[in-house]
């Protein structure tokens, strides 16, 4: 890296080039620009500066502010060839600003903490522009969240502010709820206001959580997008694309108590009647909302099977569909006994949906004996990719037990969360759980409703030492990165 010196070369090299190009003999391109058409480029290499600081890319970063460094050497120029003020200005500018609004540090008044620097930076800031309030008026190009948390900040030095998160949480609920009635009675002028008054209850929330809500929005957008585009990216060569839903599932916000699987409520009466927001915390208010979130995310999954047929990949890709844990909350998981967290099948079994078009045929049904584990090496081997020699796979490649050509090779799992436990022998369960234990025929008792520890104890002791034995692999198993060595 280099030192002060060469820096200074390095940029008295910068304004020489720009100097030349708006010569004499210089770029006719060049020549012709002014400010107003500079503005675009700026504006273009500031944010796709963002962009390289959001992806961590340190060597795009590096280019990026070169580019940003050099519109504001271009802008210079052309100020400069007017006699407003020069490159040597704007250094001068910026050199005096940053000694003045640091007193702390190149003069003699005593600020300890980031807050004080802060306020004070904010009152020199008043000051030189001539304005006692602290509500100077913003930039008329400044985007409209950031100036909200702007107002936010200045509006808790004076002592306009919510004591906690959760009190300014539940002003973004009143908000909401005159929003609701402003769409329900369809007045227009009010709906606009009542989203913005919204928007801003939202932001003074991320604010007191210590959220940058450009930032939060710009990472969700980034996120929302992320999907469709990389399959547009990749369509021309193999690719994989994981993409987890959190519906349904409950909330997971501030409000207490929670209030379960959400969607959008508009979204909820379009599709299902009868749901009254004024009651939500029935069962039928629930059931719905839970439905609407399914449904919400069936019409996501369409979306991306759209894209794959749009660029003609609907015949030659592999989706797998499944859950990470049996259904919970309002989910009704009959005829399995329990639901999610717990170690009957309720818990544990799950749907899988797979498309495979000309391997596994359309409308067919498998009730083998499963697991997730044995996707990643069906999909290796339908990619031709062979796995690491030094790596164990838990799985095998289900392939042939989709198709209906072959019987699965799993006989056996084990599961253990904190002090329950469970374990599967061919037909046979074994459950030991703070909801209940027993033994339990998976052929003939679905539901896990007819103990038989004491019909067949030789069973139960053959299933349970194969737990033992299980425990005692795993005790000894070298811990498999990146998770935490529990």
């Amino acid at each position: 890296m280099d030192n002060s010196e060469n820096a200074g070369k390095k940029f008295s090299k910068l304004i020489h080039i720009m100097d030349t190009l708006r010569g004499e003999k210089g770029c006719p391109w060049d020549k012709e620009q002014d400010e107003e058409s500079i503005l675009h480029y700026f504006l273009e290499e500031v944010y796709e500066a963002v962009d390289a600081i959001a992806s961590g890319n340190a060597k795009a970063l590096a280019e990026e502010l070169g580019d940003v460094l050099m519109e504001i050497v271009f802008l210079s120029r052309i100020y400069k060839e007017r006699g407003e003020f020069s490159i040597s200005d704007v250094l001068e500018g910026i050199n005096q600003k940053m000694i003045r609004r640091h007193p702390h540090v190149f003069g003699h008044k005593p600020l300890r903490s980031p807050d004080e620097v802060q306020n004070e930076w904010s009152r020199i800031k008043r000051n030189e522009k001539g304005d006692a309030s602290f509500f100077v008026e913003f930039p008329k190009s400044y985007p409209s969240l950031l100036a909200a948390f702007q107002v936010g900040f200045r509006a808790s030095e004076l002592g306009f502010d919510w004591a906690e998160p959760l009190d300014a949480l539940q002003k973004v609920k009143e908000e909401a709820d005159e929003l609701e009635r402003a769409v329900q009675e369809r007045k227009e002028e009010v709906i606009e206001r009542e989203i913005g008054d919204l928007f801003f209850s939202v932001v003074n929330v991320s604010r007191l959580l210590g959220v940058n809500p450009e930032r939060a929005l710009f990472r969700s957008n980034k996120k929302f997008v992320r999907r469709i585009r990389f399959i547009e990216k990749n369509k021309d060569r193999p690719f994989f694309c994981y993409v987890p839903f959190n519906a349904p599932h409950g909330a997971s916000n501030l409000d207490r108590p929670r209030p379960g699987v959400q969607a959008p409520l508009e979204y909820i009466r379009a599709h299902y009647e009868g749901y009254n927001p004024n009651n939500p915390n029935t069962r039928e208010a629930r059931r719905l909302r839970y439905m609407a979130a399914v449904t919400y995310m069936d019409e996501a999954i369409g979306q991306i099977l759209d894209t794959l047929t749009r660029h003609g990949l609907q015949d030659d890709t592999i989706v797998i569909f499944f859950s990470d844990n049996g259904g919970g909350g309002g989910a009704d998981n009959t005829p399995l006994r329990g639901g999610k967290s717990r170690m009957f099948e309720g818990g544990l079994r799950v749907p899988c949906i797979v498309r495979w078009p000309g391997v596994v045929p359309a409308g067919s049904v498998c009730k083998e004996f499963l697991s997730s584990m044995e996707i990643f090496p069906l999909l290796c081997n339908a990619a031709g990719v062979r796995p690491p020699r030094d790596v164990v796979l838990d799985g095998f490649d289900m392939t042939g037990v989709l198709t209906g050509e072959e019987k699965s090779r799993r006989k056996e799992m084990f599961w253990k969360r904190q002090a329950n436990k469970a374990a599967r022998v061919g037909s046979f369960k074994w459950v030991e759980s703070d909801r209940g234990s027993g033994l339990f025929d998976l052929s003939s008792d679905i539901g896990e409703q007819h103990d038989l520890s004491s019909e067949k104890p030789d069973v139960l002791k053959k299933v349970t030492s194969r737990f033992e034995a299980w425990m005692k692999r795993m005790d000894n198993a070298e811990p498999r990165g990146p998770f935490k060595n529990f």
